[in-house]
């Protein structure tokens, strides 16, 4: 099990919390958390920062999680933060924001199931990600006019035929939807020529005779086919990516923030991606040292970034979330 969790200022290499004082805070509901981490955190947080990376010691490392998400909760409700963005695709992530932003009532079994059957990366289909959600919906309620968005910023994985026919072509025209499926039942060679079926179809349809609405979801899926193209795929031990592979990826992920500036944001991932700093990987086909996520942002930004991160303060014997 996890004995205990530190916080960090890396930059600054300076403790801000000891291990005591987060075992307790991670066991607390999150508003009991708030207050104490305001006594923490407001002198540590300067005033300019606009962009705060907050860093996992470990994949699943539950007392890390539960932390960052109360510290989260924290830059959003004092510090009026109002956008969190995810290492995840952003069109897994579209419902869930859309529902968080609604002015439907908290259904857990609803936030259950968009976080378990949508998001892909295991750190986020947590109990823990889960309570914060549920937070972030009720603090969208009570707070109409200061609402905090949810958005995914990684490209991932491609979005499959089901998304692209169920969220594009059956809006747009609910017939051609129908005749591609009958066509498929008919002459279905593979997936992957479906989907450029799809792609052919929404790419030559004429925007000046749609409606609005049909515009903006065509904006939309142009976005989404510029995620697909970025995405760094799975490479075998014989086949591994290139440092600009890498860096095509990282440059789009800094894309995607730079689009948010005009919300202070928090970027919720490890801490070897929001530290400032450079990184190795044996992923690489060559050697190479490659910049950080946070460096990047430093780069960009200035002092308008700042991040933090947790370490362990003994052994960890076996990282454990509640899945």
């Amino acid at each position: 099990m996890i004995r205990s969790i530190i916080l960090l200022l890396v930059g600054h290499l300076a403790l801000l919390c000891t291990a005591q004082e987060i075992d307790l805070l991670a066991e607390r509901s999150i508003d009991e958390a708030i207050p104490d981490i305001a006594n923490i955190l407001d002198d540590a947080l300067p005033h300019h920062a606009k962009i705060v990376g907050l860093g996992e010691v470990a994949a699943l490392s539950r007392k890390s999680q539960r932390f960052n998400t109360s510290v989260a909760a924290y830059l959003i409700s004092k510090k009026g933060f109002t956008s969190v963005l995810i290492e995840e695709d952003g069109w897994r992530v579209r419902e869930l924001y859309t529902y968080l932003a609604s002015n439907s009532s908290v259904d857990t079994v609803l936030l259950d199931s968009l976080i378990r059957f949508r998001l892909s990366q295991p750190s986020f289909r947590t109990k823990d990600f889960k309570r914060f959600c549920v937070w972030l919906k009720d603090h969208n309620l009570t707070h109409p006019n200061n609402m905090a968005f949810l958005h995914g910023i990684a490209p991932i994985s491609p979005m499959p035929l089901d998304y692209l026919l169920n969220r594009y072509v059956a809006v747009i025209d609910p017939h051609a939807a129908t005749s591609m499926v009958e066509q498929w039942l008919q002459f279905y060679d593979s997936e992957e020529k479906a989907c450029r079926d799809v792609h052919d179809w929404l790419g030559n349809i004429d925007t000046l005779n749609v409606s609005i609405k049909n515009r903006l979801l065509l904006a939309e899926y142009r976005q989404d086919v510029s995620h697909d193209l970025h995405i760094l795929a799975n490479h075998s031990s014989e086949e591994r990516p290139t440092a600009n592979q890498i860096e095509d990826f990282e440059n789009f992920i800094v894309d995607q923030i730079s689009k948010r500036l005009e919300r202070s944001a928090i970027i919720y991932s490890l801490n070897y991606r929001v530290m400032r700093g450079n990184f190795k990987t044996e992923r690489l086909v060559t050697d190479t040292s490659l910049r950080t996520l946070g460096k990047r942002l430093h780069r960009l930004l200035g002092k308008s970034y700042w991040n933090s991160s947790t370490d362990f303060f003994d052994i960890a014997r076996l990282p454990v979330a509640d899945l």
